[in-house]
């Protein structure tokens, strides 16, 4: 199965929050409380640096120093919604729209022998107007 695609839209300032439903060929949510582990990253583009990352495991990004503040939280289900990914707000504060001129993301699905692109797409910023 192909991943999704799906533009996403970050606002500078704001909690982020994307809920997906992950399912199976026969339309039953899949119960992804235990087995799995789900990441996603947010990059300038699609081999550039990275803006923002989580990971419902210890996976790190290879290119993360360790210095990268910027992350989201990443969390898994057994119902609706079986994946969770959230930004707080003092972290999408300090975004800027430069980072955001050709920026793309992917959420993945992995356990031990398999990794499963869920949905990916481009990353926009929406800009905030009261600072």
């Amino acid at each position: 199965m192909s991943a999704g695609s799906f533009d996403i839209t970050i606002e500078e300032g704001a909690d982020f929050a994307m809920k997906l439903d992950y399912k199976d060929s026969n339309d039953t949510t899949i119960d992804l409380s235990s087995g799995f582990s789900a990441r996603i990253q947010i990059r300038e583009s699609v081999s550039g640096d990275l803006i923002a990352w989580g990971s419902s495991s210890s996976d790190t990004p290879s290119d993360d120093t360790g210095s990268l503040l910027k992350h989201a939280t990443v969390t898994m289900g057994a119902t609706v919604p079986n994946i969770s990914i959230t930004i707080p707000g003092a972290t999408t504060n300090n975004y800027t729209p430069t980072q955001f001129e050709g920026a793309v993301y992917q959420v993945e699905l992995f356990d031990v022998s398999s990794i499963t692109r869920v949905m990916e797409g481009h990353a926009h910023l929406s800009q905030r107007v009261l600072k």
